[in-house]
């Protein structure tokens, strides 16, 4: 294992556990499928995981497995003409969000449930001041006005540490850089104090430093009011770094949740997950060439009858290609889903 990502755990181990007996966020069986001229494409198949006060879940895998499009379902942004959630539930502190109605769900989607998108330039407004932009949830949610409201602006940007907030709220996105542009989506995501914030890759355009602090942000954000993160992202040394548990996607599915210490220092269940270990470059040896693992994710409109990284996996048997997995729940609600787990179905 890396020695960075062995330094980050070594850190996190100090710290007291911060989950709770009860998760505000409970997604359980999860389907979403979007409606394409190949056929349905099942993007969030049967997705299932819960996320606690104080905790941050990292949501990994490879592009296009799923990621977005489940923290996308969450907050049901979806456009109906695109998709349908089929099946599941989302219980936010006991609520089903899938059962409210539009004007319903706008009282949860901002106030109690937040997202950072990974490029703020498209996420972000162009013409409208950076001030305009984290007012617009607080008039929503709290119905502020006047100078109560710019206070509370100004707050948000100030703890997001956006110099000069008095004056930076007259700015407009353009006139910042990439990490204080992602910094504005986060004032944005955390001024009306949601209980969750979902940040989907919101580190991707940053470059090393500014990384770093970043994540050194939400970190103390999250000490100071128990916010609970969804995580996504690419990058181990980011799992290492921030997060509780991870969760790990695949063609539509999560094929296995365990926490960071597990993952990393015990073996993986699944050979996806093992195969992404595998593929993250390690600073203490010197290979001739960097693992990769072979194949292609299969198409999500056609996916094979058993389980889906069959194909691509070394440990596969011909049970494995007709039969998908049930999930194994192991310890601590470790689970994945693997035949190798089933002793291949016997």
């Amino acid at each position: 294992m890396d020695r960075s990502i062995s330094y980050c755990l070594d850190s996190e181990s100090q710290k007291a556990s911060r989950v709770t007996s009860e998760p505000v966020l409970r997604v359980e069986g999860l389907r979403m499928y979007l409606r394409t001229q190949q056929g349905v494409v099942k993007a969030v198949d049967d997705v299932s995981f819960d996320l606690y006060p104080g905790e941050t879940l990292g949501l990994v895998g490879e592009s296009g497995c799923g990621k977005s499009m489940t923290c996308l379902s969450i907050l049901r942004l979806i456009p109906d003409r695109v998709g349908e959630i089929v099946d599941g539930q989302v219980l936010f502190q006991g609520t089903d969000l899938l059962r409210l109605s539009e004007s319903e769900m706008r009282r949860y989607r901002g106030r109690h449930i937040g997202i950072i998108l990974q490029d703020p330039m498209t996420s972000l407004n162009p013409v409208l001041k950076v001030g305009e932009q984290v007012a617009e949830p607080l008039r929503l949610h709290q119905r502020l006005r006047g100078s109560a409201l710019w206070s509370q602006v100004v707050a948000a940007l100030r703890r997001m540490r956006i110099p000069g907030p008095e004056t930076a709220r007259n700015s407009y996105p353009h006139q910042y850089s990439g990490g204080m542009r992602q910094r504005v989506g986060g004032a944005i995501a955390l001024a009306p104090t949601p209980e969750v914030l979902i940040a989907d890759e919101p580190t991707t355009a940053l470059d090393a430093t500014i990384q770093a602090q970043y994540l050194a942000l939400l970190k103390d954000l999250q000490q100071q009011s128990q916010l609970a993160i969804i995580f996504v992202t690419h990058d181990f040394g980011i799992v290492a770094t921030m997060c509780d548990r991870v969760a790990v996607m695949y063609a539509g599915k999560l094929v296995e949740i365990a926490g960071v210490r597990e993952l990393f220092f015990n073996e993986p269940w699944h050979p996806y997950t093992e195969a992404l270990l595998r593929s993250v470059p390690r600073l203490d040896e010197d290979v001739g060439r960097l693992f990769a693992i072979e194949g292609q994710p299969p198409t999500l409109h056609d996916l094979p009858a058993g389980c889906s990284f069959a194909p691509r996996c070394p440990y596969a048997r011909e049970w494995c290609a007709h039969k998908a997995p049930p999930v194994k729940v192991g310890a601590g609600g470790r689970s994945a889903r693997c035949w190798k787990l089933f002793g291949y179905g016997q």
